[in-house]
């Protein structure tokens, strides 16, 4: 029934029904949200995760990130009530919970998903990757000056999968004592393969910068792509920008030039393998790294 000015009246079969669903329904949240606490407190969760249950937990998630801020905070501290804790600060509570069960790692950094970093690419983004990669070929630019034909490294940590880096060094005339040497860094010129206003383009605008943590790298450009032909790979034609400055063996810079360019990388090398080199006489690297060593004490 329901009450209007006329008195009680019995209510329509459909709302009845509507009334029925509801009740059922809310029952059956109800039931969900108990299962998912069991499960919480347990360690764990629910397998598989209802469509209420993913909503909860991402409510857990958005408080632990946000608190109070978060737009669903209330329904959020309305779970974490239910639950047996012994702090007051429910959104540290939610952040524990969530961590047992592996939705977070220990050290997450929830300043990134504060500021809206999201560690995934969306999928236009990696569509375009993928056709990138598939269409990249050599460089064909006439204004773009093939350098290929320098003996460059790149030089990272010895589990690196992005090298935007490289280095080359050329002995000036025949002796560098007297003319000194002429010193290449190229930097991996990926903005040159990414279309303007494309997918890529918005979501690197977005990002700004690759983000570097202890425990993970958070990528710029999609990995398919920074990893790949925005990498300069050993044996790989790749385009560049180069900035050319001959030194004198004093560490005095005599002249230098940025250009567009293209190189091919020939070793990835990592610091262990430079101080090898370095202390090697008879390491193929020896002379150039030390000439770049030389240098580099000299300024």
């Amino acid at each position: 029934f329901e009450y209007t000015e006329a008195g009680y009246i019995a209510r329509r079969r459909e709302a009845v029904e509507e009334i029925q669903v509801r009740r059922r329904r809310e029952a059956e949240n109800m039931e969900a949200a108990d299962s998912l606490i069991d499960e919480l407190l347990r360690g764990s969760l629910p397998s598989p995760l209802t469509q209420h249950q993913e909503l909860l937990v991402q409510d857990l998630r958005g408080y632990a990130v946000h608190g109070d801020d978060y737009a669903r905070a209330r329904a959020a501290r309305s779970l974490l009530e239910r639950t047996d804790h012994r702090t007051r600060d429910l959104q540290r509570r939610s952040f524990d919970l969530l961590v047992a069960v592996g939705v977070f790692s220990p050290d997450e950094p929830l300043e990134l998903h504060r500021a809206g970093v999201d560690e995934e690419f969306h999928g236009d983004a990696l569509e375009e990757a993928a056709s990138l990669v598939q269409s990249v070929g050599h460089p064909s630019d006439p204004r773009r000056r093939d350098l290929t034909s320098l003996d460059v490294v790149t030089i990272d940590d010895e589990d690196a999968e992005d090298r935007d880096d490289a280095l080359s060094l050329e002995v000036v005339g025949t002796d560098p004592m007297v003319s000194g040497y002429r010193i290449g860094v190229h930097i991996a010129d990926a903005g040159a393969l990414i279309p303007q206003g494309g997918a890529i383009d918005r979501e690197a605008d977005r990002r700004m910068a690759t983000v570097y943590l202890p425990e993970r790298t958070i990528g710029m450009l999609p990995p398919g792509f920074s990893q790949r032909v925005g990498s300069l790979d050993p044996g790989e034609v790749r385009l560049s920008i180069s900035v050319l400055a001959t030194v004198e063996h004093s560490g005095a810079v005599k002249e230098w030039e940025v250009t567009p360019s293209a190189v091919r990388s020939r070793a990835a090398l990592s610091y262990d393998d430079v101080d090898h080199a370095l202390m090697d006489a008879d390491s193929p690297w020896h002379k150039m790294l030390s000439g770049l060593s030389q240098v580099a004490q000299a300024w």
